[in-house]
């Protein structure tokens, strides 16, 4: 679990998408907020990249 509430809502919305339809179309979750989630929340991030 993210320490950050917005991380934690960025999470909560990322696992409600359905990630083998993303993935079949070749979207994938990137960017900054991806980075920051993945390294351990060395920033806040606002946003959802894909």
């Amino acid at each position: 679990m993210f320490k950050r509430l917005h991380h934690q809502h960025i999470s909560q919305i990322l696992e409600a998408l359905n990630g083998p339809l993303l993935r079949e179309n070749q979207c994938l979750f990137g960017g900054g907020t991806a980075i920051a989630l993945r390294y351990g929340e060395y920033r806040e991030s606002v946003d959802i990249d894909f």
